[in-house]
């Protein structure tokens, strides 16, 4: 794919010479493409031909548009060798780098023995990276920068360090992660947040935190949300949406999508909010949910133990299909 030049970006830390290409090196959360995408039932195959349903391809979809060429790197116990493709819908670069063998060999441990302390799983998050490997591909692919998925995981410590070693600025956001996983991470992620060169955080209460408890300044932090494509996304007719999903129109909904993570995600806070607005409106009400993960026991318990579990609707799969994700928005009254 023929990639758009970039504009003039003289006045931003991306500039490295006149003529350069600005490829963006994006690594997104976990420690292998199979932490997450096995979860959904996502392989590489249907990844690389159809997969667009995270935010991570709104980022790389607003970079195309302001000229940036993004480059995806992924670490995966089922690749021997360094695998490349084009994801299909984008046209972005996408490298799956094979998972170091200590990886493998702490991981299968830890599934085998039944050792799941936080402490170990930091560790092997540091192992996880092949950084030998992924430092020869940053520069084969002509890298200029780095953004990590999220600031509070061990990929990003090991992503600064690299980065310094390779004279390229390392920037992060906030995706949901609010603390290091264990002890082990403190003492690296704090001189990492400080040698970062910068962080995308929305979120007022995180940008708090991260200035009290790394000492990053205002001026490293960017208040920016996830990338929205408000062209794409237009409001459905909300009669005729509810009537596809079997909302009564009277109904006041509000919706909720994305990973099923109690604590992380604050779903716990919601149900507990959710109780305290069904006492005090005297409203036909309902709360609905749209995903999956790892917690959706503990959500299937709290919803059954709630006294307004009649009013929580919960589709418990991970909806793909955009558009389907977008009928769920346009029947809702707050999302």
């Amino acid at each position: 794919m023929s990639l758009p030049q970039p504009p003039d970006m003289t006045s931003t830390r991306l500039k490295r010479d006149a003529s350069a290409t600005h490829v963006v090196a994006m690594l997104p959360w976990g420690d292998r493409f199979e932490d997450f995408h096995d979860k959904i039932e996502i392989s590489l195959e249907a990844f690389a031909h159809q997969f667009t349903g995270t935010w991570l391809f709104n980022y790389v979809e607003a970079m195309q548009r302001v000229g940036l060429a993004p480059v995806l790197f992924y670490v995966s116990a089922r690749v021997a060798s360094t695998v490349r493709f084009t994801h299909a819908p984008t046209g972005a670069r996408v490298v799956v780098l094979p998972a170091p063998w200590v990886h493998r060999k702490l991981r299968g441990a830890q599934e085998r023995y039944g050792r799941r302390s936080r402490q170990l799983t930091s560790i092997g998050s540091y192992v996880a990276t092949p950084w030998f490997a992924l430092g020869r591909e940053l520069r084969r692919e002509r890298c200029a920068v780095i953004l990590c998925h999220e600031y509070e995981h061990p990929r990003f410590d090991v992503a600064v360090w690299l980065g310094a070693l390779l004279r390229m600025p390392v920037f992060a956001t906030f995706q949901g992660a609010d603390g290091p996983g264990s002890a082990v991470e403190v003492p690296l992620r704090r001189l990492a947040m400080r040698k970062a060169a910068g962080f995308i955080i929305a979120a007022g209460i995180e940008r708090r935190r991260v200035r009290e408890s790394y000492g990053v300044p205002s001026a490293k932090i960017a208040a920016t949300p996830n990338p929205f494509d408000t062209r794409r996304w237009a409001p459905g007719d909300r009669t005729s949406v509810r009537k596809a999903l079997g909302i009564t129109s009277a109904a006041v909904v509000v919706e909720w999508q994305g990973r099923v993570q109690m604590s992380r995600k604050g779903l716990d806070v919601l149900l507990d909010a959710w109780g305290t607005v069904c006492d005090n409106l005297d409203e036909q009400l309902m709360l609905l949910l749209v995903g999956t993960g790892r917690d959706n026991e503990a959500l299937r318990r709290a919803i059954r133990d709630s006294r307004h579990s009649a009013t929580i609707r919960w589709v418990d799969h991970y909806v793909l299909d955009r558009t389907l994700l977008w009928d769920y928005l346009s029947a809702a009254d707050i999302a």
